[in-house]
């Protein structure tokens, strides 16, 4: 036995120099990690800082309500809902004038204005909520909604076509925070109104199924319905839609591109429904859009949607749609 003695105390330096060995590469790779993520996590944290924070408890109190409003108001196509969060965006920058909550309240308070119609100014409505916009983005440029809230106001925006403009900001505010559906369907809309709705559809199916109790809900189906109006998945576009007014029965524009739509599938007295449906939950917007003011930019996109959106009013025959969709 005591011939094994030396072996044993070999075999133990060995394999403490192992074990060495080992704990060396463990140190060296976590040295080279910690070396190689250390500027990026030191990044974020100074980004952290330099967020502002709440100038006011009081301020940004008014401004979550307003942005509570402004979600209420699309969901239920309320314009009351849309000028209150308006009045309360403004009495929060009353008190802190760089309340980025309060901007991006204010941002998107007047772009659903603007998208739908429900504002006398539309030149106006548009101007501040841009100015809303820029100026949040310029107090915080980690806040996704400042680029999200600019980039659907440029989308819509009163004079000539800032398509290009609209897709930059949305792009970024995706960058900036991919999880967000609502952002993701503003892409969306973007990408339909610069004629690649294909680009869109795989997404926000895939964003659909996996958040089925999303805030944004809403969002995704009426944009589906658009990307699938663009893409002239008609079939598709119905499916979409029918959901959309089935949960949302307030949405006139769901039901308007659910009608155009219906149209492309050549089923025409359910179009001529859906725009009767439309026209009770949103007038001002059906009637801007028989005036032909819809928001596709492309020649042939708004050649194609104004036909269908006659036929469904009742004011071409359907044999209209054909030479067309």
């Amino acid at each position: 036995m005591a011939s094994l003695a030396p072996c044993a105390r070999r075999s133990n330096r060995q394999e403490k120099r192992r074990l060495d060995d080992i704990f060396a590469v463990q140190e060296e790779l976590t040295h080279g990690i910690v070396a190689a993520i250390a500027p990026q996590i030191e990044a974020s944290e100074l980004a952290k800082a330099r967020r502002r924070r709440p100038g006011s408890a009081v301020a940004y109190e008014i401004a979550m309500c307003a942005r509570s409003k402004v979600r209420e108001a699309h969901l239920k196509a309320n314009r009351t809902l849309r000028e209150e969060a308006i009045a309360d965006a403004r009495a929060a920058l009353a008190i802190d004038p760089d309340s980025t909550a309060a901007l991006i309240a204010l941002a998107l308070a007047q772009w659903q204005h603007v998208a739908y119609a429900t504002v006398s100014d539309r030149q106006a409505a548009w101007e501040e909520g841009m100015l809303a916009a820029t100026r949040a983005i310029e107090l915080d440029h980690s806040d996704a909604w400042g680029y999200g809230s600019k980039g659907l106001l440029l989308v819509h925006a009163v004079h000539g076509d800032r398509t290009k403009e609209a897709l930059r900001n949305l792009r970024r505010a995706y960058e900036l925070n991919p999880h967000d559906s609502a952002i993701l369907a503003g892409l969306g809309l973007a990408e339909t109104v610069a004629g690649t709705p294909n680009a869109s559809i795989g997404r926000l199916e895939k964003e659909l199924r996996w958040s089925p109790r999303d805030l944004s809900r809403h969002a995704l189906l009426l944009v589906l319905t658009i990307c699938c109006l663009g893409a002239r998945e008609y079939e598709k576009g119905v499916e979409y839609g029918s959901r959309g007014v089935d949960e949302y029965p307030e949405s006139g524009t769901l039901h308007l591109n659910l009608a155009m739509c219906l149209v492309g599938n050549r089923e025409f007295d359910k179009a001529h429904s859906a725009v009767e449906d439309a026209r009770r939950c949103e007038p001002e917007l059906v009637q801007r859009w028989s005036d032909g003011k819809i928001v596709f930019r492309r020649p042939e996109d708004l050649h194609r949607i104004r036909t269908f959106l006659r036929v469904a009013m009742g004011l071409d025959d359907p044999s209209a749609a054909e030479a067309v969709r």
